[in-house]
């Protein structure tokens, strides 16, 4: 009782206190210093009871003291040049979360110099940061933190009266444009998707187009008149050039300004290759044999096309064709060869630079469809096929154009021998998406939801998020979706022909609901749009054949 009469009057007096050594529960030592009044006698009963601690009481205290404090406080501490290169390596959304844990760190990371080089590693140059304030660093964060996390926001879709052809191009959706066909291929309609708009392109003749191709800066289209036709994005003056066979159309392909074509017909000893710039509206072509790389271990006894799979390389004036050993209906074929993908770099004027080859351990055939990128620094996604035995692999494959390389890509959530398989995977940079994915891997709450699109997390860190579920009256069974397009803006599903709509359209940011007046007007005008193009192409045919039936009365007869 006395230690605690000491406790309690030490604010009072101005001399030392020596507390008697009795023995006391240590709970009244903690109620008497609650008791105490103000900040100035708290700090006077701690330092007197301090003055009472033997050594090995003051290890104890500084171990306590030790575990509570923020001593390696490398923000706080640091020149903001390091810390600025610190978080470069980590997440662009990291600066933003640590800013709760005091006010210097706020201070400190609100600063936009410290998110900007991972928010320009993350758009590749494609959005200018310069000058950018921090209102508009944080919204292209959050848009980044949602592709990453896999939020997505519904945006619009196509209605009846068009069909998204599957296998027109590699590239139907590339930065903010979408390209597509109609039923009957004749007209090209180019989307672009922030504002929604579209416009229409066509052969002169209306005739059927044969193949398409997009870049960041041109649209072309290839028809059976021999002609390859090429404008911007905005549908402006349209070029274009004309080939002696339209097998060259087998693989139309475009990049920057750059158009090239490519194509083999059976019994030919060579694949014809022509390159042009819209630019200067001049190409050049060239021939690759069929006995050399990367086509000499290509099947052509078989009956079915062989299409070449192209890369342009307009900054190294280069070409890149890629081949497999089996085309994709020989594919199912038994083999025991343990095939690989072959690829060649050749220049603009047709000179050889390098060969390479790669196989995929564990599988007998492999056939390589298209490329897609996968970011904008020159990585692209290789659709292919696998077997392995009787089983059918999609393995998730990437090119790199600077390093002439393949990588498989690994740490995916599904469990067995080929943990990174899963079909109708897409992925863009390290974040994976997942279409209709099966139900092996799925956790438990998800065992039997339908799910339409799930987020599969980063290479570095694996999950599964539904993302899109779909709805319930169309049944856990019905796979109305056949194909997946992604970037790093949109997310576009390509559903079946049944469907009512052709494509839906989804966006890595929070947009306005659009009213009901605004979503009438909008489906009324392409509505109409539809309504005429088919009318006019119906009346076309119909006048054609009437004339066709029509016995010819006159010599001066004008046909229509």
């Amino acid at each position: 009782m006395l230690a605690t009469l000491a406790l309690f009057n030490s604010s009072q007096r101005n001399f030392p206190i020596h507390l008697p050594r009795v023995i006391m529960p240590p709970t009244d030592v903690a109620h008497a210093f609650r008791a105490l009044r103000g900040a100035a006698a708290r700090r006077e009963a701690l330092t007197a009871l301090l003055r009472e601690l033997d050594p090995y009481e003051w290890r104890d205290l500084h171990a306590e003291l030790g575990a509570r404090a923020f001593k390696f406080d490398i923000v706080g501490t640091l020149p903001q040049e390091l810390v600025h290169h610190i978080f470069s390596y980590l997440e662009t959304t990291t600066p933003y979360r640590l800013q709760q844990v005091s006010k210097r760190w706020h201070g400190i990371l609100q600063s936009t110099d410290i998110v900007k080089p991972a928010l320009r590693a993350w758009y590749d140059g494609t959005i200018n940061f310069k000058g950018a304030d921090d209102a508009f660093c944080l919204q292209q964060a959050r848009r980044m933190h949602r592709v990453r996390t896999g939020n997505l926001t519904w945006r619009g879709k196509c209605e009846s009266g068009s069909y998204v052809w599957k296998t027109i191009s590699d590239d139907i959706l590339i930065d903010d444009t979408f390209i597509w066909l109609d039923r009957l291929r004749r007209v090209l309609t180019v989307l672009d998707l922030p504002t929604m708009k579209s416009w229409e392109a066509y052969g002169d003749a209306r005739e059927h187009i044969l193949d398409v191709a997009l870049s960041t800066e041109l649209v072309a289209y290839g028809t059976t008149s021999n002609t390859c036709y090429v404008s911007d994005l905005k549908g402006g003056e349209r070029k274009r050039f004309k080939v002696t066979n339209p097998a060259m159309f087998n693989k139309l392909h475009c990049r920057g300004r750059t158009v090239a074509c490519a194509g083999y017909t059976k019994g030919s000893s060579s694949v014809l290759v022509y390159i042009w710039d819209i630019d200067t509206q001049c190409g050049q072509s060239f021939t690759v044999s069929i006995h050399e790389q990367p086509f000499k271990r290509l099947d052509t006894t078989c009956d079915h096309h062989c299409y070449p799979t192209i890369l342009l390389c307009p900054e190294s004036q280069t070409i890149l064709f890629f081949s497999t050993e089996v085309c994709s209906g020989c594919r199912n074929r038994d083999r025991t060869v343990n095939s690989p993908i072959s690829w060649s770099r050749f220049t603009y004027s047709g000179q050889r630079i390098s060969d390479f080859s790669w196989r995929l351990p564990d599988t007998s055939v492999i056939n390589l469809s298209s490329l897609t990128p996968v970011d904008r620094q020159g990585r692209f996604a290789l659709d292919v096929y696998c077997r392995a035995g009787r089983d059918s692999l999609y393995p998730c494959l990437q090119f790199d154009e600077n390093l002439d390389e393949i990588v498989l890509l690994t740490g995916s959530l599904w469990n067995g021998p080929h943990a990174w398989v899963q079909r109708n995977t897409r992925w863009w940079k390290d974040t994976f998406y997942s279409l209709q994915p099966g139900a092996g891997g799925r956790p438990e709450e998800y065992a039997s939801t339908p799910v339409a699109v799930a987020h599969l997390g980063t290479s570095a860190s694996p999950r599964f998020k539904a993302s899109l579920i779909q709805p319930e009256s169309e049944g856990f069974d019905c796979f109305r979706y056949q194909d997946l397009k992604l970037n790093d803006k949109f997310l576009i599903l390509l559903n079946y022909p049944m469907a009512d709509a052709p494509f839906e359209v989804f966006v890595f940011e929070d947009v306005p609901e659009a009213t009901e007046h605004e979503k009438e007007a909008i489906a009324l005008e392409i509505e109409e749009r539809v309504q005429q193009r088919y009318f006019s192409i119906v009346s076309l045919y119909g006048m054609a054949y009437a004339s066709a039936c029509q016995p010819d009365t006159t010599l001066n007869s004008t046909p229509i």
